[in-house]
């Protein structure tokens, strides 16, 4: 192998958001920019989730939009084939080591069954998306990140040996939009773009809040073939997924089913970057007096705190009453929420007619 005794390691950082890895990957390197982080302001406002939770995988929100890769202004972005990769390097590893020399990290999935800090290591393969940020080939390694701290997102390493392994895993499940719009056979290639020239537009945060608020589907004003797959007929947005949270947990109290702790991570996370959000809006002068505005986020955020150690705590004992406790607290949380967003809207628009005059 070339470049034997080499190490390299692109910079990276923990990321804002931690519930999936399509957006903690990314996050993790734009993070490394000071020029991404209007644009990281701009978005992750809007939340969405299946109707039928109940009945279908994953019954858990997610941050619109799912997959930002080829939507993000901050970074320089391709997306290479499997096959391309395997008739064109020698190995995997070579292709990693001749791309992170180039200053490029690489979003891919990989077969778990061959990663060692995994719970799925030699015991079931379960391909999961990963990021790849270095390499040292002193210790033989490549550095990866991915939930493998017991669900936590967590930057570590594993033998080349295995990662090669790991990519070369084939399947035969296809799926036309997770592998059209989620890169589920493909690789991409990203790195912060410097001369990114985004500037944050208040006009659209006040937008996605009004949307999140009032339950809008941001696809219904976006013509593009991906929209089809996000009715509003099947997914509820914003503050409605609520509701549909409170039907998923009637189902799981009806059925003695467990609680995927996600369901109240993702917006809770949400809700840590909001009050992130405040904070860069007072900085930079979007808002006057933002102690009154941390103080609402917080205490929604303290509430979905409590109903995710709720749950948990539900997935331990199986009691059911710890069930019901939950849903007792989704109709405060509402509004707790929609009082909080309705309060930043009204300082928003006030500080947006000031800026007009």
């Amino acid at each position: 192998m070339d470049n034997i005794g080499k190490i390299n390691k692109l910079p990276i950082k923990y990321p804002i958001i931690t519930s999936y890895p399509e957006h903690a990957d990314l996050l993790a390197v734009l993070q490394n920019n000071e020029g991404s982080i209007p644009w990281i302001m701009n978005n992750y406002i809007q939340l969405y989730m299946r109707k039928d939770a109940q009945l279908s995988y994953p019954a858990f929100p997610f941050f619109f939009r799912h997959f930002n890769f080829d939507s993000c202004p901050c970074i320089d972005y391709m997306r290479i084939n499997r096959e391309f990769i395997n008739t064109t390097w020698p190995s995997f590893i070579n292709f990693v080591i001749q791309t992170v020399d180039m200053g490029y990290y690489i979003y891919l999935l990989l077969d778990q069954y061959y990663i060692k800090c995994t719970s799925y290591y030699q015991k079931k393969m379960f391909k999961h998306p990963t990021l790849i940020y270095g390499y040292n080939l002193i210790e033989d390694t490549i550095d990866i990140a991915d939930f493998y701290e017991n669900g936590k997102y967590k930057f570590t390493y594993d033998v080349c040996t295995n990662i090669e392994k790991a990519f070369q895993t084939k399947d035969d499940w296809y799926d036309f939009y997770s592998y059209r719009y989620c890169c589920f056979d493909d690789i991409i290639l990203f790195k912060n773009n410097e001369r990114c020239p985004f500037k944050f537009d208040l006009k659209k945060v006040i937008i996605s809040l009004e949307d999140y608020i009032n339950s809008r589907n941001p696809y219904d004003n976006e013509v593009s073939y991906e929209s089809q797959f996000y009715s509003s007929s099947e997914y509820s947005f914003g503050i409605n997924i609520y509701e549909t949270i409170r039907c998923f947990l009637i189902s799981c109290l009806n059925d003695s089913k467990k609680i995927p702790p996600q369901i109240f991570y993702i917006p809770l996370d949400h809700k840590a970057l909001m009050i992130e959000r405040i904070k860069y809006l007072y900085i930079n002068k979007y808002l006057m007096n933002i102690d009154n505005l941390n103080n609402k986020f917080k205490e929604v955020m303290f509430l979905v705190n409590e109903l995710l150690f709720l749950t948990i705590k539900y997935n331990i004992t199986n009691e059911k009453k710890i069930v019901r406790k939950i849903i007792s607290l989704i109709s405060p949380l509402v509004e707790k929420e929609i009082f909080a967003f309705q309060l930043l809207l009204y300082e928003l628009k006030k500080s947006l007619k000031a800026k007009e005059l």
